[in-house]
């Protein structure tokens, strides 16, 4: 690893980056108090002292920090003298826990925990130093061209982007390569027969639905009917037949035939990104596995609490495969039933026995990523493969980068994000919609999201709404259910703090693309979904109004050797950091009724009535109503009926000149309207200035378009105010220029 001193904001960062540094650097900057970020002409840095050692640990930015993991280059520690030298991964853990003030933070006290925390923070840096050697023959087709389901799955080599030990693999050893999936691990499943009255399962029609499984493949299936109907047969993970075979709880049943290990059979598995779910092309459904290993915050067994509550989201929803009718292209995969062994005392277990069925809706060539490896950093350069593919489409389209990445994110924020808030916001569903839970279809240009899928039943928690709606007729509902202020404090962290963020982070690696403007884009979606009048807004007002966010401490987590998944009380692990999206209250000018003037020499009368402080009624010459919600700079106009393009710029015309200070304007149609949902508009305005060197023309021929020309030129750039683009596609306006703000919850 070759390094240097100075990094020069904006430029790559190849030669000094340590993607397991930059994962643990990450995550200490969320939890540990004490960092001053430094600056000096065209660099960036974080300095946190050590008293205890004479010197500080300093991080070069190749980005400034912001939301999302940070652009940091190699650790170096500068000693008293001023002399530096590079920090590598060991070192830099050796230095952190040797200052008193830093490991006491941290809970890290000597003794065995501070040695297992060292020798698990190297294991994990080893595991991904030999992933990256094994696959380095791979990188450049992973890095610059779309990917298919189980390639996105496998692809995914440096793990989570805010751990401390991302690779981390606890129960796997030499010899268990074709079990991991940055390995390209594929295996065979091992069947076990086992008489009937030995069958632990849930859910409804489990033996159907096993049934139909076992059918899926020929040799299992011709190994059912050898076994007769006494039987049935269990597909088990190798690393579950291999811990079931020692196990003295079943001793009785294997002497007398009740258990009958069969070995490996039938056709290979490949294992997808969290390595304990496996998926194979033609088989009706995904196998989840209780595997005995750790990997970062947790034991990847199953409880049967866990199995249980896999089972509630199916029952739930129904049979229907669009739970969100305004969001037909977002799906949730359903964990219908569950399965394993009773023991020798007909007790159920042991846990490692246990594994669920999950839907399954992909082929191992489909054009769908999970969003955690869309948005991975190249090992090579430290910048996100997400940005990397843009500025490839942006060469090709002859645009610039910024615009397109622009455009992605507001399709992102349609297609994946708007879904999960009205799911939780209509319907009290906490989908735990974290990057590796999301999984995101693809256009055929390989980059457009189309739509998505989470997965993860058994860890969805629910709502008070959902309870009152559903505790009846869903037995064992309200074991899942997530009071407030914890069930929006996590909810956010697993979507937006470690989702939507990221993505934020990963965007924002293109030269001249500030995290700033994405999250305007992201507060004026939460606005447009707030205007909607949703059954239950806690957690949009959560995010919107809240000069707080939780989120995990996974240092600290990590550092308690604690089983996340086993915590009565989640938040122990989650402390509180300050909130990109919050907004403290500016004292602007109340919009007042008037004349308003549209591009084509028309104007008309815009009439406003205020309510309440913040909210107004109002329309545009008497005929098209609407209700004006302001939240500090920015404002949603929600309208009482099908809007057309002529009242939505009038309105605009006058609200952008009467309310100085507007920075963002979101139109949306009332859901209470009969008429279909409108598509997302936006509302493309100049802001409040324009940029160095243009004017205002006074005119454009078409009423839904604005203007600009710059002086000393010829060129005109120009930018529609109609429908949003159902895909991405090539814009001639600057972003620097123009404040185009679209309503991603109006998406019909």
């Amino acid at each position: 690893m070759t390094t240097r001193d100075d990094i020069r904001l904006g430029e790559r960062d190849d030669a000094a980056f340590e993607p397991a540094g930059r994962a643990l650097l990450s995550a200490l900057l969320r939890e540990l108090g004490g960092w001053t970020p430094m600056r000096a002409p065209g660099r960036e840095w974080l300095r946190l002292d050590m008293p205890a050692q004479g010197g500080a640990i300093e991080v070069p930015l190749a980005r400034p920090a912001g939301v999302g993991r940070i652009a940091a280059g190699q650790a170096r520690w500068r000693d008293a003298a001023g002399a530096s030298e590079p920090l590598p991964l060991a070192r830099l853990i050796a230095r952190l826990v040797e200052e008193p003030a830093v490991a006491a933070a941290l809970g890290l006290s000597s003794g065995p925990g501070l040695d297992r925390f060292v020798a698990r923070v190297r294991a994990s840096a080893a595991n991904l130093e030999a992933t990256l050697a094994a696959r380095a023959a791979d990188l450049d087709a992973l890095f610059t061209g779309p990917l298919g389901f189980i390639e996105a799955e496998q692809g995914l080599l440096l793990g989570h982007s805010v751990h401390p030990a991302p690779r981390l693999r606890e129960g796997l050893g030499d010899g268990d390569e074709a079990l991991v999936p940055e390995l390209r691990g594929r295996t065979p499943l091992c069947v076990w027969a086992v008489r009937r009255e030995r069958l632990l399962h849930g859910g409804d029609d489990a033996h159907a639905l096993l049934a139909r499984l076992i059918a899926s493949d020929p040799a299992w299936a011709a190994q059912a009917a050898a076994a007769g109907p006494e039987f049935v047969l269990l597909p088990l993970h190798p690393l579950q037949h291999r811990a079931l075979q020692g196990e003295p709880a079943l001793d009785g049943g294997r002497r007398r035939g009740d258990l009958v290990p069969l070995g490996p059979l039938g056709r290979a598995w490949s294992v997808t990104s969290s390595l304990r779910t496996l998926h194979a092309d033609g088989a009706p459904f995904m196998l989840k596995q209780s595997l005995p290993v750790r990997l970062t915050n947790s034991r990847r067994t199953l409880s049967l609490a866990e199995l249980d509550r896999g089972l509630l989201l199916g029952r739930i929803l129904g049979d229907t495969d669009a739970p969100l009718p305004r969001h037909p292209d977002f799906h949730i995969l359903r964990e219908p039933a569950w399965f394993g062994l009773r023991d020798d005392a007909n007790q159920p277990g042991p846990s490692v026995s246990f594994f669920a069925l999950r839907d399954n809706p992909f082929r191992a060539d489909q054009p769908a990523e999970m969003l955690a490896t869309l948005l991975q950093d190249d090992p090579r350069s430290g910048r996100s493969r997400l940005v990397l593919r843009l500025e490839r489409a942006a060469a090709q389209l002859g645009v610039r980068p910024i615009a397109l990445a622009e455009k992605w994110f507001e399709r992102f924020l349609a297609v994946v994000f708007a879904p999960i808030v009205a799911a939780q916001a209509e319907l009290g569903l906490l989908l735990s919609a974290h990057q590796q839970n999301l999984v995101i279809g693809l256009a055929d240009d390989g980059l457009t999201p189309t739509r998505a899928w989470f997965r993860d039943a058994q860890g969805t928690a629910y709502t008070d709404l959902a309870l009152r709606r559903h505790g009846e007729r869903v037995p064992g509902l309200e074991r899942a259910v997530f009071r407030s202020p914890l069930a929006e404090r996590v909810w956010a962290y697993s979507v937006v703090i470690n989702g939507v963020f990221n993505t934020v982070a990963s965007l924002a690696m293109i030269p001249g693309l500030d995290q700033g403007l994405l999250l305007e884009h992201l507060r004026a979606c939460l606005l447009g979904l707030r205007a909607q009048e949703p059954a239950d807004p806690r957690a949009i007002d959560y995010l919107l109004k809240s000069p707080e966010l939780w989120t995990k401490a996974n240092v600290r987590c990590f550092a308690s050797g604690v089983d996340e998944v086993s915590l009565a009380d989640p938040l122990t692990i989650y402390r509180a950091i300050p909130s990109p999206l919050h907004r403290p209250p500016v004292d602007l000018p109340a919009p007042t009724s008037g004349r308003a003037a549209d591009f084509a020499g028309g104007d008309a009368q815009v009439e406003l009535a205020q309510i309440t402080p913040s909210q107004f009624t109002g329309d545009v010459d008497g005929a098209h109503a609407f209700t004006l919600t302001l939240a500090d700079g920015h404002a949603t106009v929600a309208w009482d009926h099908p809007f057309d393009a002529r009242a939505r710029d009038l309105l605009s015309d006058r609200l952008f000149t009467g309310r100085l200070g507007l920075r963002h304007l979101a139109h949306v149609q009332r859901t209470s309207a009969k008429s279909s949902p409108a598509r997302p508009s936006i509302s493309a305005r100049c802001g409040t200035t324009a940029a160095s060197g243009c004017r205002r023309l006074p005119r454009s021929p078409r009423p839904a378009r604005s203007s600009t020309r710059c002086a000393g030129t010829t060129a005109t750039r120009c930018c529609t105010a109609a429908t949003a683009p159902p895909s991405i596609a090539p814009s001639a306006c600057a972003a620097s220029t123009w404040r185009a703000t679209s309503t991603c919850s109006a998406r019909g």
